[in-house]
């Protein structure tokens, strides 16, 4: 489930993503590699979709 699916679940909502053609110089994939703060020993304290709760929860 990606993020607009769980924010849909999560408001009731049914919002759809708005696709624009890409513009020069947008960044097509990006992905993050938190291998070093897994080395240091760091964890999230939420998953994505509690976090997300939490947030919907704050403003409704």
């Amino acid at each position: 489930m990606d993020i607009l699916d769980l924010l849909n679940d999560l408001t009731g909502q049914n919002l759809q993503p708005l696709f624009h053609t890409p513009r020069l110089g947008h960044i097509r994939h990006s992905l993050s590699d938190n291998t070093a703060l897994k080395k240091l020993g760091w964890s999230p304290l939420k998953t994505i979709d509690q976090g997300l709760a939490d947030l919907t929860t704050f403003f409704t």
